[in-house]
């Protein structure tokens, strides 16, 4: 969780215990509100469980998946904060109608609403971007331990 005069990283956000490796049948809306259930008790003062779904459903509809197979649902809230994420690692993919390309590896991000944010919130968009690259995302794949997936990102070499 990072405070305002912190930078918000990837190593920071994800730990073994905020990521999630899925198998079985699951849809986006599915895997949103799963991820959703996972951060919620960390932003419970915050907004609720339902609230929480219901705003992500709002802005689901405008995110897309990467064609490295990333997909990164994310939303602001006005009273958040601290940056929070929560990953999900579906090894076999998740076929989605809306979008040619299988959901590999999905981030959670929720970001404060507030103005000196904003920049910050746009900076981790990209850098995700930049890091879940297919490499990236089939050694991801190939670990299938939460534990070893955060190592990843602590050892600044994702």
């Amino acid at each position: 969780m990072m405070k305002q005069q912190d930078s918000a990283t990837l190593a920071s956000l994800l730990s073994y215990d905020n990521i999630f490796y899925l198998e079985g049948p699951c849809d986006r809306p599915g895997l949103v509100a799963f991820l959703a259930s996972k951060l919620h008790p960390r932003v419970a003062e915050v907004i609720g469980e339902k609230a929480l779904v219901d705003r992500l459903n709002e802005v689901e509809k405008l995110n897309n998946v990467l064609e490295t197979g990333l997909y990164i649902p994310h939303a602001k809230l006005p009273d958040l904060p601290d940056f929070h994420a929560a990953m999900a690692v579906i090894p076999a993919g998740l076929k989605d109608p809306a979008s040619p390309y299988a959901v590999r590896a999905a981030v959670l991000l929720l970001s404060p609403g507030k103005p000196p944010f904003f920049q910050q919130h746009l900076n981790m968009l990209a850098s995700m971007a930049r890091t879940f690259q297919t490499p990236f995302i089939d050694k991801l794949c190939a670990l299938r331990s939460p534990a070893e997936a955060a190592a990843l990102f602590s050892s600044g070499k994702p």
